[in-house]
């Protein structure tokens, strides 16, 4: 495992820490209901958990966490996921990057948690700190909540649906 968090941080560092690759919300909220149609999950919930995780930051990258893991790209994919998504064929550090793929990821990570925990708060905080600590209550849920609200349900409304609710 230390390897694998090695490598992704030599790959990382070969990105410009500086430079930041913000997705728009409309291109952000494609990626979300493109990665939801295929997890069945709601794309505003992917959408609020990037805006959350990266601020829509595609190179985003920690490798700070107290657990000694990192957390890539758009949606914050946790380096403790990777043994899990490399039994399922899921993992390419470098892909981990592009945005597509990243959010198809985490939607799939936020799967696991739902799947574990059903549609709850405990899946929401499941997706921040991994199944083994996730609570039904949290600051992470709260700041789930707050951003949630600030989401424009326009962002996922097809824009002919949009023309023909506006008389």
């Amino acid at each position: 495992m230390k390897r694998v968090v090695f490598s992704i941080i030599a790959f990382t560092s070969i990105l410009n820490a500086e430079y930041v690759w913000k997705i728009s919300p409309q291109d952000m909220a494609k990626l979300a209901i493109s990665a939801g149609q295929e997890s069945n999950i709601p794309p505003k919930v992917i959408y609020t958990i990037s805006k959350i995780e990266s601020g829509h930051n595609a190179y985003a990258f920690n490798g700070s966490n107290r657990n000694r893991t990192a957390d890539m790209g758009l949606m914050q994919i946790n380096s403790s996921w990777i043994p899990t998504l490399q039994r399922h064929g899921l993992y390419n550090p470098k892909d981990l990057y592009i945005p597509d793929y990243n959010v198809r990821v985490g939607a799939w990570v936020l799967r696991q948690c739902i799947n574990t925990y059903g549609q709850s708060w405990k899946s929401i905080d499941c997706y921040n700190k991994g199944p083994k600590n996730a609570q039904n209550s949290s600051e992470y849920i709260n700041r789930f909540i707050s951003a949630y609200k600030s989401v424009p349900d326009s962002l996922f409304t097809p824009p002919d649906q949009l023309l023909a609710s506006n008389p």
